[in-house]
C-alpha cells in the first residue's frame, strides 16, 4: 500500500511538470514563470507560443501555427531569458503587420535563449501594406543556435527586391553552428544568412539559395558539404582543393567583419609536439620490451 502511495506522488509530480498543449490559445504558458517546465506541442495551436523563465519548449512533427495578420505583427514561436527550445517538425509562420511595425518571425528567441532545430519550416511574415519590414525566416539575438535540418524562408514585401524583406536566418550577437537545413531571402536584396553585430557562426553543411552576409560578424565556412546557388551582393570566388564551390559566399561589412574559408579536410587537428613525444616514449617502451622478450626466449632455449 506504501509503495502505492509513494507511485501515485510520484507520477502526479512528474504530470505536473509537463504541460501538453492540444489545440488551445498558447498564450496559457506565456511568462508562466515556471522555471524548469516543459512544454510539449505536438498539435495546431491557435495563436502564438511564447516562453520564458528558463522554459524548456519541445515542438514536434505535427505542430502548425499560422498567424493572422493583425497590427502588431506577432511572432509564431517567440522565447525569452534563458529557454529552451527543441524543434523536430512543424510549420511556423509569422503574422503580417498591418501597420507602421515589422511583420513577425517564424520564430524569435533571444535573451540567452539555446535553439536546437533538426526539422520543421519556419516562415517570416509577408508585408503587403504599411511600412516596416517583413519577418525572417529564423531571428536569433544574444542567444545560441544549432541547425541540422528544416527550411527558413525569409517573408517577402510587396516592394519586390525590398531590402526591408526577410532573411532566411538573422542573427545578432548570436553563436552557434548550421551542418544543415535550406535558407531562403524573401528577396533579391536580402540573404541567406545576415550575421549582425557580433555574432558568430560555424557553417559545415546547407543549401544557401540567396548567399551568405557577415556584417561585424565572423563566420567560420567550411567547404564540405555546402551548396549554393543564386546569390545576392558581392561575390568572393574560387574552389576549395576539394573541389567545393565558394563562388556565392556574400559580403562584408562593418568593423571586424570575417569570413572564413576551410576545407574541413584541412582542419584535421596536428598533433602537438608533447603528444609526439609522449607516443614516442610509448613506441621506444614497446620496442623495449620486445627486446626483453626475445633475449629471455633465447636463454630458455639454451638451458
Amino acid at each position: 500500500m506504501r509503495k502505492m502511495t509513494l507511485l501515485a506522488s510520484l507520477i502526479m509530480v512528474l504530470t505536473m511538470s509537463l504541460i501538453v498543449v492540444r489545440d488551445t490559445p498558447a498564450t496559457t504558458i506565456f511568462n508562466d514563470g515556471g522555471t524548469g517546465t516543459t512544454h510539449i506541442i505536438d498539435y495546431v495551436i491557435n495563436d502564438d507560443v511564447r516562453v520564458d523563465n528558463a522554459t524548456t519548449l519541445n515542438v514536434w512533427a505535427g505542430a502548425n501555427i499560422t498567424l493572422p495578420s493583425s497590427t502588431d505583427g506577432r511572432d509564431a514561436i517567440s522565447s525569452y531569458g534563458n529557454s529552451i527550445i527543441n524543434v523536430s517538425g512543424g510549420d511556423f509562420t509569422g503574422g503580417e503587420d498591418t501597420d507602421a511595425g515589422g511583420s513577425g518571425h517564424g520564430m524569435f528567441a533571444w535573451e540567452s535563449s539555446t535553439v536546437s532545430i533538426s526539422a520543421g519550416t519556419f516562415t517570416g511574415g509577408v508585408k503587403n501594406t504599411g511600412s516596416g519590414g517583413a519577418g525572417d525566416g529564423l531571428a536569433m539575438r544574444d542567444s545560441t543556435l544549432a541547425i541540422t535540418g528544416g527550411i527558413f524562408q525569409g517573408g517577402s514585401h510587396a516592394n519586390a527586391g525590398s531590402i526591408v524583406a526577410g532573411h532566411g536566418l538573422y542573427t545578432w550577437g548570436a553563436t552557434g553552428t548550421i551542418s544543415g537545413g535550406t535558407f531562403l531571402a524573401g528577396s533579391t536584396s536580402t540573404y541567406s544568412v545576415f550575421g549582425w553585430i557580433g555574432s558568430e557562426l560555424d557553417i559545415t553543411g546547407g543549401t544557401f539559395e540567396d548567399g551568405i552576409r557577415a556584417s561585424s560578424s565572423i563566420f567560420n565556412i567550411y567547404g564540405t558539404g555546402l551548396s549554393y546557388s543564386g546569390v545576392s551582393g558581392d561575390l568572393l570566388t574560387g574552389t576549395l582543393s576539394d573541389g567545393s564551390s565558394i563562388s556565392t559566399i556574400v559580403s562584408f561589412s562593418g568593423t571586424g567583419a570575417e569570413i572564413n574559408l576551410f576545407n574541413q579536410e584541412e582542419q584535421t587537428p596536428v598533433p602537438e609536439p608533447t603528444t609526439i613525444a609522449l607516443l614516442g616514449i610509448g613506441l621506444a617502451g614497446l620496442a623495449g620490451a620486445e627486446v626483453r622478450r626475445r633475449r629471455k626466449k633465447k636463454a630458455v632455449d639454451k638451458s
